[in-house]
């Protein structure tokens, strides 16, 4: 859809090319007279894709270089606050006899589609203090735009100015990336920072969207910082969005809201083919992948592996325990015919490594045992889960066939407790000398 014309004198939207419009905007409306070091000059914005970009100039009174600093806000139409804060541009501006100061902002399109007041605001250093010099607003159309981000609603004292979020295709899905949180108050303010995955089929986060463990930052009083993303999120197979939030405090599920931000374009996440599970990781790891063997001779000896994310902020010792049984087995551990003697494996913040164990297969064919209709290794019934997503991970055991499951327990004080347990989906075929 192509932008509509924006009301308001001094505003005309061009259409180049599809998704593609400009706004150039005249002389600056300023609520009081500028200070006279340094002046705005024309302002033009323009949104390609999901990108906004504002242009203009600074030029200085004098005759020598003065500091400047540029940055835009967004203010929904009828409100006061401002949506969306952009980061800052800071240089020095040259004396209008040494040429001409442009200034480019280029930033994500993270609001929704709507009607906006652009301001645009000038700062520069006098006496060792930043003080404002020049501001310009004026109306600005985004009814016909696609944003990269939505928001809930405007920020408060604690702003997202910018935010560049990837995420993984394989569950745990990896979401890396740098947040820019912009400090609108005059103190600094302590806040926590927690990133997620969004079912894509919610137009807002919910109370079931996955949070990676939060951090906690100090963003400086009128400045900015940025916060390295690197975290891993369990989820089902599915569509998502990343999500940012930021909170008061230091515990990201008390904290008072103060700006929420949701990618709105989906990646889709899936789980490793070859395994099956029932529920997502019990603690702070989860198992991410494994290559099962298709054989196994009885009364030798194999080292099973498998790959392991943490999930966690903290190092997490992890153990795998592999159980093979019959796939009808009601409790496989009961029934299992290895026997295994496991290495402990230490995994970094948001790391992954491979953890193993040494295994016999007890001599002799494998058995069968009568089948438990109260246990379901395939994970049917399992809420959220679709009956052809059932049906997928069940596979048939034949005569001398087994089925591989890993159980992966982290270290907990002076013992072990249960953190992720998977199933393989191939058999294991036991052969005999």
């Amino acid at each position: 859809m192509a932008p509509r014309q924006a009301p308001g004198v001094g505003a005309l939207w061009l259409l180049a090319v599809s998704l593609v419009a400009s706004l150039a905007i005249g002389a600056a409306v300023s609520g009081h007279a500028p200070a006279p070091g340094l002046r705005l000059g024309a302002v033009t914005a323009t949104v390609s894709g999901s990108t906004l970009t504002v242009q203009t100039s600074v030029t200085p009174a004098g005759a020598r270089a003065q500091r400047y600093y540029v940055w835009f806000e967004l203010v929904p139409a009828g409100e006061r606050r401002a949506a969306y804060v952009s980061e800052t541009i800071s240089g020095s501006a040259r004396p209008p006899s040494e040429g001409d100061n442009p200034v480019a902002i280029r930033q994500p399109l993270d609001v929704p589609p709507g009607e906006y007041q652009l301001a645009v605001w000038l700062h520069e250093r006098v006496r060792g203090a930043v003080a404002e010099a020049d501001r310009w607003s004026g109306p600005l159309d985004l009814r016909g735009t696609d944003p990269a981000e939505l928001r809930e609603r405007a920020p408060r004292d604690v702003a997202i100015a910018s935010a560049a979020i990837t995420t993984g295709h394989r569950s745990p899905a990896a979401v890396t990336g740098t947040v820019r949180l912009r400090n609108t108050t005059t103190v600094p303010r302590t806040v926590t920072v927690g990133t997620g995955l969004t079912d894509s089929a919610g137009a807002r986060p919910t109370s079931t969207t996955r949070w990676a463990p939060s951090r906690t930052v100090v963003v400086p009083a009128g400045g900015t910082t940025e916060v390295a993303i690197a975290d891993n999120v369990a989820v089902w197979p599915g569509a998502y969005r990343p999500t940012v939030e930021v909170r008061t405090g230091t515990q990201l599920d008390k904290g008072v809201l103060l700006d929420q931000l949701t990618g709105a374009a989906s990646v889709r996440v899936d789980l490793d083919t070859r395994l099956a599970r029932t529920a997502l990781p019990a603690g702070h790891l989860m198992i991410a992948g494994s290559s099962p063997p298709a054989t196994w001779e009885g009364g030798t000896r194999r080292t099973l592996a498998v790959t392991v994310v943490n999930l966690s902020a903290r190092r997490v010792t992890a153990r795998l325990l592999p159980v093979l049984a019959p796939a009808d087995a009601a409790e496989p551990w009961r029934a299992s015919r290895i026997s295994c003697t496991p290495t402990d494996t230490s995994l970094p913040p948001h790391g992954r490594a491979t953890v193993r164990a040494s295994c016999r297969l007890a001599p002799g064919l494998a058995g069968s045992g009568p089948r438990s209709a109260a246990t379901r290794l395939d994970g049917a019934g399992h809420p959220g889960r679709s009956a052809s997503e059932a049906s997928a991970t069940s596979t048939a055991v034949g005569p001398g066939e087994l089925r591989l499951s890993y159980w992966v327990h982290e270290r907990a004080g002076a013992g072990y407790t249960h953190s992720d347990g998977v199933f393989a989906l191939a058999p294991v075929r036991v052969t005999v000398r």
